[in-house]
């Protein structure tokens, strides 16, 4: 099946006028307390990430009276392996104590048909098509995520995890996790790009742990899911292959735009690649969109939002022109 052909790339930042944002039907909202509607009024944000996350944050944005752009720069891919089947079965035969994930595309991933369905390939037909469906065999194991995000896609098909606090990583993660799994084992799946960080910090802590790839991210070339913009407010990226995604595909934002990112990974990601972060969410959509209200609201009124990290103030007029990578 021939996949259509890419819609015209948007000139860097200063882009054409007079496209629309389609509304991302089917697509589930993180529940949560809602962004107040009209929040965001006159601003046009875009968010760069994968097809899901940014047509959900699409939807968040269009509800608080923003203007979304969803820029999708980053796709995954299930790994169906001899090794992936072979963990699959042990854990379907109940040889180990807890599942642990750090992203719900890795949940995703575990679904039978997930190698048959997954995002990257649906692209072209249906940009927010779920990788896959079908049950996850458990064999009676516990689950344990990192982010509200993962837990939501979890609990999405009735299993209840242990979850850090959601301002926490992997590395609030393994205290907990390591107690509760004592004398059993645990089988990590992950993306082929995730930190070591789980994985070393259980195995110092003793415990048993088994780890396999069960998903690749992978980069969308051409422009999936944008719509060109007379100008760009904010641009919001949601992971940090999200950042060198939207680095390739339009280059370092210009001084103007301010630059959030979802949870402190991607904001160390951002920095590294150079560029200036001025708002930091600690974990869900939901927070992210509230921390960008909140901080265009009255400073002298308090932050509605639990979620977030940080807010950093902009820095001089010194980043690269638009178009020009760091």
């Amino acid at each position: 099946m021939t996949a259509p052909e890419p819609a015209p790339r948007p000139a860097g930042w200063e882009v054409s006028a007079g496209s629309s944002v389609p509304a991302a039907q089917g697509v589930p909202v993180e529940q949560s307390r809602p962004v107040e509607h009209g929040a965001l009024a006159g601003r046009v944000v875009l968010v760069a990430g994968s097809a899901r996350t940014t047509h959900r944050a699409a939807d968040l944005l269009g509800t608080a009276g923003a203007t979304p752009a969803p820029l999708v720069v980053i796709a995954t891919e299930a790994v169906r392996s001899a090794e992936v089947d072979a963990a699959l079965a042990d854990l379907a035969a109940g040889r180990y104590g807890w599942l642990t994930l750090t992203s719900a595309a890795a949940w995703e991933a575990l679904r039978p048909d997930a190698g048959e369905a997954d995002e990257a390939a649906a692209l072209a037909a249906d940009p927010l098509q779920t990788p896959g469906s079908g049950h996850v065999d458990l064999g009676g194991a516990r689950v344990a995520v990192v982010g509200p995000g993962t837990a939501e896609a979890v609990r999405a098909d009735g299993v209840e995890p242990l979850v850090p606090d959601p301002a926490g990583g992997a590395v609030e993660l393994v205290p907990p996790l390591a107690e509760a799994a004592a004398g059993t084992r645990v089988l990590v799946v992950r993306g082929d790009l995730a930190r070591p960080t789980l994985v070393d910090g259980l195995r110092a802590a003793g415990t048993a742990v088994d780890e396999v790839v069960v998903y690749r991210t992978v980069r969308v070339t051409g422009d999936r899911g944008s719509r060109t913009m007379p100008s760009v407010d904010d641009v919001v990226v949601t992971s940090p292959s999200a950042v060198d995604g939207l680095l390739a595909a339009l280059g370092a934002p210009p001084a103007r735009v301010r630059v959030v990112c979802l949870g402190p990974t991607t904001a160390e990601a951002a920095e590294a690649a150079g560029l200036r972060v001025d708002l930091v969410g600690t974990s869900s959509l939901v927070g992210l969109v509230d921390l960008l209200a909140s901080s265009l609201a009255d400073p002298a009124q308090p932050s509605p939002s639990p979620e977030i990290l940080s807010s950093r103030p902009p820095a001089p007029e010194e980043a690269s022109p638009p178009g020009e990578a760091p």
